[in-house]
């Protein structure tokens, strides 16, 4: 979690899959299959968001595009959950 570049630090994902993070987690925090299940599409592109990506994150907008489209796969799944974020 500590590690500097993104691409080469633990994913949310995997935090929330680890046992030490799951113990007395209250009902709240747990993963929602909602919002595992949410799929985001060509129409939810925002602009500024991929503006900001390629200005922090160093992604191209092809590549944050390309991810969108592609959906959340392992070679997606940092683009598409610095997206989520912002």
């Amino acid at each position: 979690m500590l590690v500097v570049n993104p691409l080469n630090r633990i994913t949310i994902h995997e935090i929330m899959e680890d046992e030490w993070f799951s113990v007395d987690l209250p009902d709240y925090l747990k993963h929602s299959a909602m919002v595992e299940d949410r799929v985001l599409t060509t129409d939810d592109i925002d602009e500024d968001v991929i503006f900001a990506l390629s200005s922090t994150m160093g992604y191209s907008r092809d590549e944050i595009i390309e991810a969108i489209k592609i959906g959340k796969v392992p070679e997606t799944e940092e683009i598409l959950d610095s997206y989520e974020l912002m």
